[in-house]
């Protein structure tokens, strides 16, 4: 987010926040559901834990209703699509970082929008890290 300054990049910053705390809370809540359809439960420290941070993504969301109606559907529809993104995600490319990084590297070929400047190749540099040993092995 470098190329943004003062008060758009407070402003996407701000987003980005609430965006992931309602993601983290339908991710926790998630969790919860599928811990109680497998008849499972946290250990004492572990639940406190673990229903604190709930209360505390609750929280943070509670802020967005101090912004207008319009901002708050937003933020609701923006996390839910970006939540849906990343689950996506996650099933189509299981545990291969290979593929993950083809789905990067398309969506890094549309234009920007918003000039936040993401592109970060270096957070897949352990790709070609294990490429590179792979070769020197063979």
């Amino acid at each position: 987010m470098s190329n943004l300054k003062g008060r758009n990049a407070l402003v996407m910053s701000t987003n980005i926040c609430y965006m992931l705390a309602d993601m983290m809370e339908m991710s926790l809540l998630d969790l919860k559901e599928v811990f109680e359809d497998n008849h499972l439960k946290l250990h004492h420290e572990q639940k406190k834990f673990f229903k604190g941070a709930i209360f505390n993504c609750r929280n943070l969301i509670k802020q967005v209703s101090h912004t207008p109606v319009l901002t708050q559907e937003s933020f609701g529809n923006d996390s839910d699509m970006m939540h849906t993104m990343m689950l996506l995600l996650i099933d189509r490319c299981g545990e291969d970082d290979e593929v993950l990084f083809k789905f990067y590297e398309y969506i890094k070929s549309f234009p920007s929008k918003l000039g936040l400047g993401v592109e970060n190749d270096s957070a897949f540099s352990h790709i070609f890290d294990k490429k590179d040993e792979n070769e020197k092995e063979s």
